[in-house]
């Protein structure tokens, strides 16, 4: 609890870990549909009479690869929505207090380079020091 009474915000995991495990997952579901469509398509190898060995397997499991892609792609999108939602957010709040740290860091740079200029104008002699006294003529 905070001072307020309200309960304190659950801590979140880094960005790096939320990226990682999205990633893991999105791979999970790529190697899980690979899986089961070279198992068809070798189920369907050995109906037709063929012997299965490593020869007869290995273009079905490339296949199998080439189709699962794009499945686990619409496959990910449904599945993996709350995780890659919570990213999002994640990286949107990143982004967020990267660009208030760079705003506070440009708003410091600038008030330096005003105090520099007010320096160097205070120790510029003045229009009338600068040719020396004026004599009636």
């Amino acid at each position: 609890m905070t001072d307020g009474g309200a309960p304190a915000p659950a801590p979140r995991p880094a960005t790096g870990w939320l990226v990682a495990r999205y990633t893991v997952e999105r791979f999970a579901v790529f190697v899980a549909i690979t899986a089961v469509l070279a198992v068809i398509g070798i189920g369907i190898v050995a109906l037709t009479g063929h012997t299965v060995d490593w020869r007869a397997a290995r273009p079905v499991v490339l296949v199998a690869a080439f189709l699962a892609a794009p499945l686990s792609m619409v496959a990910s999108y449904f599945l993996l929505r709350h995780e890659r939602e919570a990213l999002a957010v994640t990286v949107a709040t990143r982004v967020e207090r990267y660009r208030e740290r760079a705003a506070a860091r440009a708003a410091r740079e600038d008030a330096y380079a005003e105090e520099l200029v007010r320096r160097q104008a205070a120790q510029r002699p003045g229009p009338d020091e600068a040719t020396g006294p004026r004599t009636g003529g």
